[in-house]
């Protein structure tokens, strides 16, 4: 993806977006592994052990090489890692993305989530953005809130668009 570093880091009110690679492998693992996360893709992911781990970051970055995601490490201002969140199918030819999420501080989420579909409104050619999550999640009501609709069961989408960035208060 071309001029890829200036999509780093993206920051909100109370999180840093940064290089997933910026986060060391046994915390990319702990939070993967933690039971208390809310998630969209990697949904019942407990890597086995490291090993599982450093595959699984492998094939995200080798995705982001051949342009067709973009993934950041969420981190609070501690410098901890919170959580990853990714941009999917970012050059879908019928422009329309998926939004895709693991975070272990869900008072984090609305935030991450307002920042990334700003970013892709602005960078990528996607006029919808899609993300699963569980039926009778109790994230449908932020979802909401956000913009979402939901278009089947556990599918939501929001129009790019329509969308309209929350003001910032740093």
């Amino acid at each position: 993806m071309p001029g890829f570093e200036k999509y780093h880091p993206v920051l909100t009110n109370h999180t840093r977006l940064d290089w997933l690679t910026t986060s060391s492998i046994k915390d990319v693992h702990e939070l993967l592994a933690s039971d208390n996360i809310k998630t969209t893709q990697y949904e019942n992911l407990h890597p086995e052990n490291i090993l599982a781990t450093v595959n699984l970051v492998s094939g995200i970055m080798r995705e982001i090489m051949n342009d067709n995601q973009l993934t950041w490490g969420i981190s609070d201002h501690h410098k901890n890692l919170v959580g990853i969140i990714s941009i999917l199918d970012v050059n879908n030819p019928e422009s329309i993305g998926t939004i895709s999420f693991t975070i272990n501080h869900p008072e984090f989420i609305e935030e991450v989530l307002d920042r990334v579909i700003d970013f892709s409104k602005n960078h990528f050619s996607l006029t919808k953005l899609n993300l699963s999550i569980k039926a009778n999640s109790d994230l449908a009501h932020l979802l909401e809130s956000i913009g979402f609709n939901q278009i089947q069961n556990n599918l939501w989408q929001i129009s790019v668009s329509d969308f309209t960035y929350p003001e910032i208060n740093f």
